[in-house]
């Protein structure tokens, strides 16, 4: 339905350039910019709904589009800002299974080696996250030397399935610029472009402790007086990170 609407504007900014553009040219500039307009404010809640129905990779793609300010369609833009909302948690036993897996795929030594199942990892961690995003989530825990922690997850499916999203959605994407002819259609490859490059890294919490300890160096050497979370190596893998 998006891609046919545009393509019905399309067809009438023709109709109106061959009947007035040489009578009226600036008057068929502002006509077709409010035709766009409005057509790109239909389009917003539409494509909304859309990365919502896939989640996953697409609410992330929906975050990094909505600060994509003077670059996408402003319509586009605000509608997308709303995915940085809080989003619904997965359920626990989804969560426990993965962690306890890849904490084992990754040869993460048990600190309780007598214990069943994540219990030979933690102590325990509470089953209800305490934040949930596009990617993963969080949950509170506590380890068997007694500190609480944060464990931050990535979702299952989002590892398994990323690539293949990602050139989907580039693909999609790259052919409803090339069909329409619309103005923004460098922008958006370029973006889509960027997007494939950066977001595998975002799913490697090994980057993400890597940065933490960097900037704790660069804290020290300055002497900033900034709270930045301790990395547990020892709890963490590329798609955990206890902290």
């Amino acid at each position: 339905p998006i891609v046919r609407r545009y393509l019905v504007v399309k067809r009438r900014i023709a109709r109106v350039r061959r009947k007035v553009k040489h009578v009226d040219r600036e008057g068929y500039y502002d006509e077709r910019t409010a035709m766009w307009d409005d057509e790109h404010e239909k389009a917003a809640k539409d494509i909304r709904k859309l990365f919502n129905k896939m989640g996953g990779l697409y609410n992330k793609l929906a975050q990094d589009w909505a600060t994509r300010d003077g670059l996408l369609p402003q319509a586009w833009v605000d509608e997308l800002k709303d995915s940085f909302e809080a989003m619904p948690e997965r359920p626990w036993s989804v969560m426990k299974k993965e962690i306890l897996l890849s904490l084992k795929e990754e040869d993460v030594t048990p600190i309780a080696p007598t214990k069943q199942g994540l219990e030979r990892y933690f102590a325990r961690v509470d089953e209800d996250a305490l934040a949930a995003a596009s990617i993963g989530q969080v949950h509170l825990a506590t380890t068997h030397g007694g500190d609480r922690v944060v464990v931050k997850a990535i979702y299952p499916e989002i590892r398994r399935f990323l690539m293949a999203d990602l050139i989907n959605a580039r693909r999609a994407a790259q052919q409803i610029t090339t069909l329409l002819r619309l103005p923004v259609k460098g922008t958006v490859d370029a973006i889509m472009d960027e997007q494939v490059e950066s977001f595998p890294r975002e799913l490697d919490l090994r980057i993400e402790a890597r940065h933490l300890r960097k900037q704790r160096l660069y804290q020290r050497r300055h002497g900033l007086d900034i709270a930045i979370p301790v990395v547990l190596e020892e709890l963490s893998t590329s798609a955990v990170l206890t902290q």
